[in-house]
């Protein structure tokens, strides 16, 4: 029988995910546990000598003048789709593409001698790993946040039905685990989400289903989801 496996990531990015595990022979079952949206806020008129991202969603959310403005600004980003999202909004080609922040932050210090204005285009609920690195080196960084991950209120009756036959579920975020956490309570699935398989893209991500008592998790060697895919792939593998 194909392992069916649990997806809380917003629906477009949980579609291109199950793309990926369907080829891997895992039957998707995609149930958001939040939605993204443009706050509406947008960088002012200041001049910066970096911009960062961590998502491809934060160059989504900006506004075309503000494109304009940073154009000619350096651009350093996690992730390849952030740089290619950047890249399509006319901004220049990344600097630096890292794997995960705490990556991007480490080599920003680096790099980074003087005191430089950095620009973070991020997201409300996030991870400060950025922001403190760099603020603590120096530099001065203005945070805005250009889009938010809305909590989605309940699963429908379709979705319940789908995720109580999971025996998996991939996370990338601890706000959507946390959220998926919240939602399972909810929805009456504490006993078919505890028994599943919880695999993580990060500790970080791992941390609020961990604290919850969840014990079957698996974290990626890496913060990237080719390597969640392969993690997945390794705890059935795992169970013969």
């Amino acid at each position: 029988m194909t392992p069916k496996v649990a997806l809380f990531r917003p629906l477009d990015e949980g579609r291109r995910s199950a793309e990926l595990i369907e080829a891997r022979g895992f039957a998707a079952t995609l149930a958001p546990a939040a939605e993204i949206a443009a706050t509406g806020r947008q960088p002012g008129p200041g001049a910066y000598d970096v911009l960062i991202a961590t998502s491809a969603r934060a160059f989504a959310s900006l506004a075309p003048d503000a494109r304009e403005r940073l154009a000619a600004t350096t651009v350093c980003v996690v992730g390849k789709r952030t740089a290619e999202a950047a890249a399509a909004s006319g901004l220049r080609s990344a600097t630096a593409v890292c794997d995960d922040a705490a990556s991007l932050a480490a080599l920003l210090v680096k790099s980074f001698m003087s005191p430089m204005n950095v620009l973070f285009l991020a997201a409300k609920d996030r991870n400060d790993v950025l922001e403190t690195a760099l603020a603590q080196s120096g530099h001065r960084v203005e945070t805005v946040e250009v889009y938010e991950a809305r909590a989605v209120a309940a699963w429908s009756r379709p979705q319940i039905a789908a995720l109580a036959k999971c025996q998996a579920a991939l996370h990338y975020s601890p706000r959507s685990a946390a959220l998926a956490l919240a939602l399972a309570g909810r929805s009456g699935l504490v006993g078919p989400f505890f028994a599943a398989s919880h695999i993580c893209i990060s500790q970080e991500a791992a941390r609020p289903l961990r604290e919850a008592g969840v014990s079957a998790l698996a974290v990626a060697a890496s913060a990237q989801e080719s390597a969640l895919v392969e993690a997945l792939v390794g705890s059935f593998a795992a169970r013969g």
